[in-house]
């Protein structure tokens, strides 16, 4: 729950407390999707002319059942797995807790509630409204903490006037249903206290388990659910067929809130493209329509693993309504037959046994076992307590404990019902199953035979079925189980619209077993559908080269053959189930047309940006060299490469890739003859003069929270972790190494520009510039620059692999870089695109030592002669970051200036000093110390975001105050995701003047001090302020 200070500032004024009204009124309605801080609310506008919408809202204490009615739930084994999250005990809190909800009133009385759908659950009412309105909310605190109301964007879609009717419903669809997915953390929750008092059985035992951060105590108090609702117990989530049903789906919370939400057997329209999987995140906001097809009750789940096992589900039931003369029209042609087994085989995730980048033998004392075994920072950890321990990177076994082969399932084809003859899949395809291929309108008929000792299923995500497929716990439904020696025949329909919004020919999809969803993945049944247009295999049109990657950390220690008692998690960083470069076969010849077929499943340590080092990709006229990945996420990536050599695909977060989440791709000149699109060179070389300093870093400049006025110093602050200093602890000030622009190559006076803190400087660039970069190494460890999206050779990429080198110290070497057509806009992006650079001999350590910036490609013609963008009036640049000074190369010299009395200590075990070394930062700085984030009233703004990090660096940045466009996906929002290794670009105009919070929405970032403030001035302030 966020600070109370924060909550007023959020929405600039004072929060209420207990029995106070207030009256608020929003003149200027925005267009998205809007949730409030602290308590759950919705917002929906459309676009039509003014009225003024009154709402009489009150917060109030409530007794909430997270899972209304109780009952057994069984999993498939019949064991009642759920009791941890449905029944209260001596050591359990139980489902009831006491909270505080909205509740929608009739008058200013405050006393005729007005009722709300059940299917609400948790949430608060519905709050509408069109675009010009004006909302009227009197806000009634009758409850016992302070709360506030704050609203976000709101869900827009280009709707016709009108759209709402005289009783503020929605005219143009049947139904329209919230669903906000969140792990309401109730260790967090103002009432946990009473709650342990109150419910447990043994107070006293409770609050021991909370003291000591007891993890099975503390994950009984995490309730995953959807719109505070588990094991399905939503009521009212339902439709007939062949109506038009909108589904508001809505993320928030913590770094561990990463969500697919997996509508089965639905035909989803969403953000430009379809399919039955939307993933969200915190503060993301994704609205889906559907036409039901098909009676019947359906899961709503998701496909985070261990979500929908510990509650996240729902289901949707579709009902046969005579009223809605519904008539199914579509009607599928071909009928394709696949023969498909589960068999049981044994797996090498490195055939080599080495490390292909380095060499090294992995289950020798080499670098990636030594990573693998020490403690390098990946932490869920929850800083509104103190009482949470961060997990340990031993989950990556070290060198005494490395396995490379194991017993796995997979997914085999064969020729026919006889299942003697298998289909040969292609080599790199590796431990994924085979591709099943169909048209859209066609009828896939799937006949299975499991021979492994356990019970199996078959579900493809996209496509139509019968619900007698779905297994629903505590039902009579079969769900398509094939048990050992069986064979079950599916049948499935491909949507004739699924490749609705897709500019390639084909699309892809996951299929998988569902039994139990986390270990029959861990064990390896997944693969892919590949769904393409209507005559697209018969045609004799050009077919590009399709490769497939699914990546996926794998825990084997819970899998379906994990053996019994395994408790130590062994996880598997993979790439189509190969680790450290031993993926085979990824040879593509210069400027062929490429299709990366690219996906993920997993957990929420799959939080990956697949980045391919080298060469970009077009992506719906986008073009970039990175896409973020979440589990259940699929994505089709169009790539000429025109630059040869032996590049490198990985996952951009330090944690996957460092435990040997990537592997290689040869780019061959060919026989082919494949035509290059390649003009770089014949526009300026703009020359740059960049070093390497050292210097000492103060994240907090102010020792005070910019945004609370928090003193940071004072030890009952939550920032306090993160600027203590004293024998023990390093404090706010770090030894670092930073980029810094030179006026020459002679290195000795600082070229004067815009302060951005940490950040390099930018470098700006046209379509068919060249690039120099005459780059010193002032520090005393080799350092690099590598840049993405622009072609360069081996040589002068900057990277730790092939012809490649660092630069030493004291050492000057010159980069050359062409900026051809593909590292500029494409055909649906902007003006400009920007791009991240950054040291990549160690890019852990080098990263995290304070070496990267950003870079910025535009359009012919758009830059004046002093480098500037003529298209807009004002740029920024920020880099949202955990900056892990754990991982930094000075740690030791800090901690010998800093913080001695850890010298020779085993500090690394201590999770309060490990916690207090990773600094939210933006831009490098925390708790609001940023410098000129300034602009003028009117100003077009273009506003860079980049991001950097592990798999907890996704980011949810959210501008208050204004409503930006991304262009580059053709969307209006208030929140964009960043990922690692991502850099997107919005535009806004700077239209409302005043002191705006700008920060990450991830609660845990939040209250760890990625949070700052950006400043419309008014034309005569501006002219007294010293901005630019």
């Amino acid at each position: 729950m966020f600070p109370l200070e924060y909550i007023n500032i959020s929405i600039r004024r004072s929060s209420l407390k207990t029995s106070q009204l207030v009256t608020r009124q929003i003149t200027q309605c925005r267009t998205m999707a809007r949730l409030c801080v602290c308590l759950l609310a919705l917002a929906m506008l459309a676009s039509v002319k003014a009225a003024t919408r009154e709402y009489f809202i009150a917060a109030q204490d409530i007794l909430w059942n997270y899972v209304p009615g109780g009952g057994q739930f069984k999993d498939r084994d019949g064991e009642t797995f759920a009791e941890t999250w449905t029944k209260s005990s001596a050591d359990r809190i139980g489902p009831v807790y006491r909270k505080a909800a909205y509740f929608q009133y009739t008058d200013a009385s405050f006393s005729e509630e007005i009722p709300k759908h059940p299917q609400l659950g948790l949430l608060g009412p519905l709050i509408r409204a069109e675009v010009g309105d004006m909302i009227v909310i009197n806000f009634f605190n009758n409850a016992t903490g302070n709360f506030s109301i704050h609203p976000h964007a709101v869900f827009y879609q280009k709707m016709n006037e009108g759209v709402l009717d005289s009783y503020g419903a929605r005219k143009d669809v049947d139904v329209d249903l919230p669903l906000v997915a969140f792990n309401w953390d109730e260790n967090l929750s103002w009432y946990i206290d009473e709650n342990i008092q109150r419910y447990c059985g043994d107070p006293a035992r409770c609050v021991q388990l909370q003291q000591s951060a007891d993890p099975a105590f503390v994950d009984s108090n995490r309730r995953r659910s959807l719109n505070g609702l588990q094991f399905s117990t939503m009521f009212g989530l339902q439709a007939c067929a062949g109506s038009r049903v909108v589904f508001y789906n809505i993320g928030f919370g913590n770094e561990v809130d990463v969500h697919g939400i997996h509508f089965h057997g639905q035909d989803m329209k969403y953000q430009h493209t379809r399919g039955d999987t939307v993933s969200v995140y915190s503060a993301t906001f994704v609205a889906a329509e559907t036409t039901p097809q098909v009676p019947g009750d359906w899961l709503v789940t998701d496909v985070t693993e261990n979500n929908e096992r510990a509650g996240l589900s729902a289901i949707f039931s579709v009902f046969d309504c005579d009223a809605a003369g519904y008539k199914k029209s579509e009607t599928y042609g071909i009928v394709r037959r696949y023969f498909l087994t589960v068999e049981e085989t044994t797996w090498n995730y490195a055939p080599s046994g080495k490390d292909l980048r380095t060499g090294q033998d992995l289950t020798g004392p080499s670098a990636s076992a030594s990573y693998m075994e020490s403690d390098k920072g990946h932490s869920f950890y929850q800083y509104e307590s103190p009482n949470y321990q961060a997990p340990s990177q031993s989950q990556y076994p070290g060198p005494s404990q490395i396995q490379l082969t194991y017993t796995k399932a997979r997914f085999f084809q064969y020729t026919n019902g006889a299942f003697k003859y298998r289909v040969a899949s292609p080599e790199h395809l590796g431990l994924v199953g085979p591709v099943l291929k169909a048209e859209v309108g066609d009828t896939l008929v799937v006949s299975l035979k499991n021979t492994i000792p356990f019970p199996v299923s078959f579900l493809p995500h996209g496509l139509r079925y019968d619900s007698s497929e779905e297994f629903i716990a505590g039902t009579s439904y079969p769900g398509g189980i094939v048990g050992q020696g069986e064979v079950h025949n599916y049948t499935f329909y491909v949507p004739t619209d699924l490749l609705d919004g897709s500019y390639l020919p084909c699309r892809n999809f996951l299929y998988s077993s569902t039994y139990d969803i986390a270990k029959d993945q861990n064990a390896g049944l997944v693969g892919v559908l590949l769904v393409c247009r209507k005559g697209y295999f018969s045609s004799k049109e050009y077919k590009p080269k399709e490769i497939f990657l699914l990546l996926s950390i794998i825990d084997e220690s819970n899998s379906l053959y994990t053996k019994p008692n395994t408790s130590v998690p062994d996880l598997k960083a993979a790439i189509n189930g190969y680790i450290f470069g031993n993926l085979p076969q990824l040879d593509v010849c210069t400027n062929e047309n490429v299709i990366w077929y690219v996906m993920s499943v997993g957990s929420a340590l799959d939080v990956h940006t697949l980045t391919f080092d080298g060469n970009t990709f077009d992506e719906n006229g986008n073009n970039r060299d990175a896409r973020y990945l979440t589990p259940g996420a699929t994505a089709a990536l169009s790539m000429n490469p025109d630059n040869p050599g032996r590049w490198m695909l990985y996952s951009h977060s330090n944690l996957a890739r460092e435990n040997g989440m990537f592997a290689f791709y040869n780019v061959k000149t060919c026989k082919s003859s494949y035509t290059s699109k390649d003009q770089s060179g014949y526009g300026k070389t703009r020359d740059y003069f960049v070093a390497a300093d050292e210097l000492l870093w103060d994240y907090a400049p102010l020792p005070r929270s910019i945004v609370t006025g928090e003193d940071l110093f004072n030890p009952n602050t939550e920032g306090h972790i993160f600027v203590r200093h004293d024998p023990y602890f390093i404090g706010k000030v770090h030894k670092k190494a930073v980029y810094r622009e030179y006026t020459d190559d002679s290195f000795k006076l600082i070229k004067p520009g815009e302060n951005r803190d940490i950040l390099g400087p930018v470098m700006v660039a046209e379509v068919g510039d060249t690039i120099r970069v005459t780059f010193k190494n002032n520090a005393r460890i080799p350092f690099s620059i590598h840049v993405h999206g622009l072609k360069t050779s081996q040589k002068d990429s900057g990277v730790n692999y092939g012809d490649a080198t660092a630069v030493a110290p004291g050492q000057v070497y010159q980069y050359v870089w062409q900026v051809p057509e593909r590292s500029g806009p494409g055909r649906n992006d902007p003006n400009c695109i920007p791009w991240v650079y950054y040291s990549s001999i160690d890019p852990l350590k080098d990263t995290n030592s304070g070496l990267l910036g950003g870079l910025v490609v535009c359009r012919k013609g758009i830059l004046d002669s002093y480098s500037r963008r003529k298209d807009v009036d004002r740029e920024l640049f920020t880099l949202f970051t955990v900056m892990n000074e754990n991982d930094s190369w000075y740690l030791e010299e800090n901690i010998k200036m800093f913080a001695p009395a850890r010298i020779g200590t085993n500090y690394q075990n201590d999770p309060r000093f490990v916690e207090s070394n990773k600094k939210h930062t933006i831009n490098g700085r925390i708790y609001g110390n940023n410098q000129n984030l300034i602009m003028i009233y009117n100003q077009k703004v273009a506003w860079n975001v980049l991001g950097l990090g592990t798999e907890i660096d996704l980011h949810t940045v959210h501008f208050h105050g204004h409503t930006y466009v991304q262009r580059s996906i053709d969307h209006k929002d208030d929140v964009v995701q960043i990922f690692p290794g991502m850099a997107e670009v919005v535009e806004f105009i700077a239209d409302d003047p005043g002191t705006w919070l700008f920060h990450c929405h991830v609660l845990d970032h939040i209250a760890a001090g990625m949070e700052t403030f950006y400043t419309v001035f008014k034309p005569a302030a501006a002219q007294d302020s010293k901005a630019y």
